[in-house]
């Protein structure tokens, strides 16, 4: 008998037959169940799920057509990748590591490579760039961290290297260093390099790394050292040198030296020379042969007149020269007007036989042979307030002699630094001009301030031989003399210059 309560709903129809739906559920639940019996449940339903992707060995050959996130795994099974690959190259997001299992690199790549923005690369564990990558090398925007100093690298990269707007920064990007235009690492078109305290130090126009073209360098305190051309990092062409704020020099340089024509600056701006130069000084080797009237165009200073015997020389103070000349040279005094040439002071002696005595002064004695002494022989008076003549033409009285009492002549060959002497003389008018453009103590010598600018060399009869050591050096057409004080470490003395006899003709 049917049972009322079961409708044809209650059954499928499969083909002829009917099933009952309970019955139905019931075999699907026992096959089930004999499956399970026989192969077992799958290991990823019997473990936690850890959230890793599935790890391949790198030489797996399922790899090369896999596509997805995955851990490929060396020979020792350290985990070298994770990330995304297309059909086993590494392409997408994703990490590499090296042998030690440290990250190397986590970003986007393409075929392997490192490519895309934002990728970080690692060296011992620090991130040493985060930027763009392109094939492997830094491309784009990016920020580079050099390990051994810290040193960072900001701005453009092309083909891994800084090219482009950017700045490198010292102590892990604490102290800017330079910024502005790089090609390869290096400054080129404008920028700027800083000191450590942040000051300004240079700044114009680079080229690999230095300054070239037109640039200006700062001191330590901020104020200007030099203005104007470079070539190669060192001041060339035309410029400006200061000192303290307040230019000194501006003319011509060369290969970092202040050479050729140019202006020397007294610190309050009013210029007192204007000529060639050597080392930002007054060439005096330069003159020789010229006029004292070129002499006088050259230097705003006004000069001092030293009268010995024959010998004229034209002091210049402030530069420590003396410019002699040999030309018969007439003074006049406004005592007595009358008396147009006063006539150099004769002595008994011949000049070769001058020579250097003790210091004497009108009034003292000075000592004979045997030890005896007598007064000095009275002097001839000489009018006061002389000066050079007005007939005197300053054109006509040629320099032959340049004496610096300071220190060694600019632009002329030295003798060399541990060089003998090579020979001797007895002192005479240049030991005696040197040494009163000094203000020192006068021996074998009378000095009378007969004018305003005017000093009168008197030289004493009866003058013990005291030769006086020396040293020659010759180059480029010009002799120096070189003449040091006994008895000390080699303080200079004077420096002559004259042109050598081959020059001269």
């Amino acid at each position: 008998m049917a049972d009322p309560k079961v409708s044809r709903k209650d059954y499928y129809h499969i083909v002829f037959f009917y099933i009952r739906k309970s019955w139905f559920y019931a075999l699907l639940i026992a096959g089930a169940l004999a499956v399970l019996g026989i192969f077992g449940l799958p290991s990823g339903l019997l473990r936690p799920d850890t959230g890793e992707p599935p790890a391949y060995r790198w030489d797996d050959p399922a790899l090369e057509s896999f596509s997805g996130m995955v851990r490929i795994l060396d020979s020792s099974g350290t985990v070298r990748y994770r990330g995304w690959i297309t059909q086993g190259a590494y392409t997408g997001k994703g990490q590499v590591f090296d042998r030690q299992g440290m990250l190397v690199y986590e970003g986007p790549l393409s075929d392997g490579l490192y490519e895309g923005p934002d990728g970080c690369l690692y060296q011992d564990g620090s991130l040493i760039y985060q930027g763009g990558f392109l094939a492997g090398q830094y491309e784009g925007q990016g920020r580079r961290t050099r390990p051994s100093d810290g040193l960072v690298s900001e701005g453009t990269f092309s083909g891994g290297s800084l090219n482009g707007k950017g700045r490198e920064l010292a102590e892990n990007g604490t102290v800017l260093l330079r910024e502005g235009t790089f090609s390869q690492d290096l400054l080129s078109g404008s920028g700027k390099e800083y000191r450590p305290d942040g000051r300004l130090l240079r700044e114009g126009s680079f080229t690999d790394g230095l300054l070239d073209g037109q640039g200006t360098v700062y001191a330590a305190d901020g104020s200007i050292q030099y203005e104007g051309a470079f070539r190669r990092g060192v001041y060339h062409g035309q410029g400006v040198l200061f000192q303290n704020g307040a230019p000194i020099y501006s003319g011509a340089f060369r290969d970092g030296l202040a050479v050729g024509f140019g202006q020397v600056f007294h610190p309050s701006g009013q210029v007192l020379y204007t000529g060639q130069v050597y080392d930002a000084k007054p060439r005096a080797d330069a003159f020789l042969g010229l006029s004292i009237a070129e002499v006088e165009s050259a230097f705003s200073e006004h000069w001092q007149l030293y009268s010995c015997e024959e010998k004229t020389g034209v002091v210049y103070p402030t530069f420590g020269l003396i410019f002699v000349t040999d030309c018969p040279v007439t003074f006049r005094s406004a005592s007595a007007e009358a008396a147009d040439v006063v006539p150099p002071v004769q002595t008994d002696m011949a000049e070769s036989d001058s020579a250097a005595i003790p210091a004497v002064f009108p009034g003292t004695v000075i000592a004979q042979d045997g030890g005896k002494e007598r007064p000095m022989p009275p002097q001839p008076e000489t009018p006061e307030g002389e000066t050079l003549s007005p007939d005197t033409v300053h054109s006509d009285l040629v320099i032959c002699e340049v004496l610096s009492y300071r220190e060694p002549l600019p632009g002329t060959v030295q003798p060399p630094a541990n060089a003998g002497r090579t020979g001797t003389h007895a002192s005479g008018w240049r030991e005696w001009f040197s040494a009163c453009a000094r203000g020192e103590a006068l021996e074998g010598i009378q000095t009378e301030k007969t004018g305003t600018f005017v000093i009168r060399f008197r030289p004493q009869t009866m003058r013990p031989f005291v030769p006086v050591g020396e040293v020659t050096a010759e180059g480029g057409g010009i002799r120096t003399t070189t003449v040091y004080y006994e008895g000390k470490e080699q303080p200079l003395w004077y420096q002559s210059a004259v042109r050598t006899e081959a020059a001269q003709s």
